[in-house]
Protein backbone atom coordinates (compact mmCIF):
# COMPACT_ATOMS: atom_id res chain seq x y z
CA UNK A 1 0.00 0.00 0.00
CA UNK A 2 1.12 3.53 -0.67
CA UNK A 3 -0.13 7.03 1.27
CA UNK A 4 -0.29 10.56 -0.46
CA UNK A 5 -0.57 13.20 1.14
CA UNK A 6 -1.50 17.44 0.46
CA UNK A 7 -0.69 19.81 2.89
CA UNK A 8 -0.97 23.70 2.84
CA UNK A 9 1.78 25.49 0.96
CA UNK A 10 3.25 27.43 4.30
CA UNK A 11 3.61 24.34 6.07
CA UNK A 12 6.50 22.90 3.38
CA UNK A 13 9.33 23.43 5.85
CA UNK A 14 11.73 20.66 6.62
CA UNK A 15 12.80 20.33 10.05
CA UNK A 16 16.31 18.04 11.53
CA UNK A 17 14.89 15.35 13.16
CA UNK A 18 15.65 12.20 14.43
CA UNK A 19 13.53 8.88 13.14
CA UNK A 20 13.00 6.09 14.73
CA UNK A 21 12.52 3.47 12.95
CA UNK A 22 11.44 -0.45 13.96
CA UNK A 23 14.11 -2.49 12.09
CA UNK A 24 13.47 -3.29 8.93
CA UNK A 25 12.14 -6.82 9.51
CA UNK A 26 9.57 -5.55 11.05
CA UNK A 27 8.36 -2.29 10.07
CA UNK A 28 5.66 -3.98 8.03
CA UNK A 29 4.89 -6.85 9.85
CA UNK A 30 1.35 -7.76 9.14
CA UNK A 31 0.79 -6.01 6.63
CA UNK A 32 2.51 -7.50 3.62
CA UNK A 33 1.34 -10.75 2.44
CA UNK A 34 1.77 -13.02 -0.49
CA UNK A 35 -1.41 -12.92 -2.99
CA UNK A 36 -0.55 -16.44 -4.71
CA UNK A 37 -4.47 -16.84 -6.72
CA UNK A 38 -6.47 -14.77 -8.82
CA UNK A 39 -8.91 -14.76 -5.82
CA UNK A 40 -6.30 -13.51 -3.29
CA UNK A 41 -5.67 -10.47 -5.47
CA UNK A 42 -9.06 -9.70 -5.85
CA UNK A 43 -9.70 -9.64 -2.55
CA UNK A 44 -7.05 -7.37 -1.60
CA UNK A 45 -7.78 -5.00 -4.17
CA UNK A 46 -11.37 -5.06 -2.90
CA UNK A 47 -10.77 -4.55 1.01
CA UNK A 48 -11.75 -1.79 2.58
CA UNK A 49 -10.60 -2.18 6.00
CA UNK A 50 -6.89 0.11 5.84
CA UNK A 51 -7.11 1.01 9.39
CA UNK A 52 -4.01 -0.96 10.21
CA UNK A 53 -1.80 0.47 7.09
CA UNK A 54 -3.65 3.44 7.83
CA UNK A 55 -1.93 3.73 11.49
CA UNK A 56 1.16 2.12 10.18
CA UNK A 57 1.98 4.81 7.75
CA UNK A 58 0.51 7.82 9.61
CA UNK A 59 3.03 7.08 12.63
CA UNK A 60 6.06 7.08 10.19
CA UNK A 61 5.01 10.39 8.63
CA UNK A 62 4.60 12.32 11.38
CA UNK A 63 8.45 11.39 12.20
CA UNK A 64 9.69 11.89 8.74
CA UNK A 65 7.62 15.32 9.10
CA UNK A 66 6.83 16.76 11.86
CA UNK A 67 5.99 19.60 11.67
CA UNK A 68 3.75 18.74 8.70
CA UNK A 69 -0.05 18.63 9.28
CA UNK A 70 -1.60 16.92 6.59
CA UNK A 71 -4.96 18.37 5.39
CA UNK A 72 -6.07 15.04 3.80
CA UNK A 73 -4.35 11.58 3.26
CA UNK A 74 -5.60 8.86 0.72
CA UNK A 75 -4.46 5.56 1.17
CA UNK A 76 -4.87 2.48 -1.73
CA UNK A 77 -3.84 -0.68 -3.06
CA UNK A 78 -0.47 -1.35 -4.10
CA UNK A 79 1.20 -5.07 -5.46
CA UNK A 80 4.35 -5.99 -6.12
CA UNK A 81 5.61 -9.11 -8.23
CA UNK A 82 8.84 -10.33 -6.96
CA UNK A 83 11.17 -12.91 -8.75
CA UNK A 84 13.41 -15.57 -7.92
CA UNK A 85 16.44 -13.56 -8.39
CA UNK A 86 15.36 -10.37 -7.38
CA UNK A 87 15.96 -8.69 -10.47
CA UNK A 88 13.39 -7.65 -13.17
CA UNK A 89 12.48 -9.95 -15.65
CA UNK A 90 13.40 -8.84 -19.30
CA UNK A 91 14.05 -10.06 -22.44
CA UNK A 92 12.18 -12.30 -25.10
CA UNK A 93 10.34 -14.93 -24.47
CA UNK A 94 9.66 -16.26 -27.63
CA UNK A 95 10.63 -14.71 -31.03
CA UNK A 96 7.88 -12.45 -31.49
CA UNK A 97 6.82 -12.26 -27.08
CA UNK A 98 9.38 -9.49 -25.48
CA UNK A 99 8.23 -9.53 -21.81
CA UNK A 100 9.11 -6.54 -18.97
CA UNK A 101 7.90 -8.33 -15.48
CA UNK A 102 8.49 -8.70 -12.00
CA UNK A 103 9.44 -4.71 -10.56
CA UNK A 104 10.44 -6.12 -7.03
CA UNK A 105 9.01 -2.57 -5.51
CA UNK A 106 11.61 -0.78 -7.66
CA UNK A 107 10.74 -0.38 -11.47
CA UNK A 108 9.40 2.41 -10.90
CA UNK A 109 11.64 4.43 -10.40
CA UNK A 110 13.87 2.86 -12.97
CA UNK A 111 11.00 2.58 -15.41
CA UNK A 112 12.62 5.18 -17.94
CA UNK A 113 15.30 2.78 -18.52
CA UNK A 114 13.84 -0.14 -18.57
CA UNK A 115 11.29 1.26 -21.14
CA UNK A 116 14.95 1.90 -23.27
CA UNK A 117 15.92 -1.60 -22.99
CA UNK A 118 12.43 -2.63 -24.26
CA UNK A 119 12.27 -0.56 -27.01
CA UNK A 120 15.52 -0.61 -28.33
CA UNK A 121 15.73 -4.54 -27.89
CA UNK A 122 12.24 -4.85 -30.06
CA UNK A 123 13.13 -2.48 -32.86
CA UNK A 124 16.60 -4.19 -33.16
CA UNK A 125 14.72 -7.59 -32.50
CA UNK A 126 17.88 -8.76 -29.97
CA UNK A 127 19.35 -7.47 -26.53
CA UNK A 128 20.41 -4.05 -26.72
CA UNK A 129 21.87 -2.75 -23.20
CA UNK A 130 25.38 -2.87 -21.74
CA UNK A 131 24.37 -5.42 -19.01
CA UNK A 132 23.95 -8.94 -19.80
CA UNK A 133 20.99 -10.05 -20.49
CA UNK A 134 21.51 -13.26 -19.21
CA UNK A 135 21.00 -11.39 -15.22
CA UNK A 136 17.64 -10.79 -16.65
CA UNK A 137 16.18 -13.72 -17.86
CA UNK A 138 13.09 -15.36 -16.67
CA UNK A 139 12.44 -17.93 -13.98
CA UNK A 140 9.58 -20.56 -14.45
CA UNK A 141 8.31 -22.33 -11.42
CA UNK A 142 6.10 -24.96 -11.73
Amino acid sequence: MSISTSYPQSNTQTANTTLNWDTPSTTLRGLERSLDTLEQVKEWYCMEDYSPARDHFTKYFKQMFPTITPVSTELDHCAMALTKTGKQYIGFDSENVFVAAGGNGASAKMGLEIGYICANSIVKGKWDYDFDERDFEMVYTE
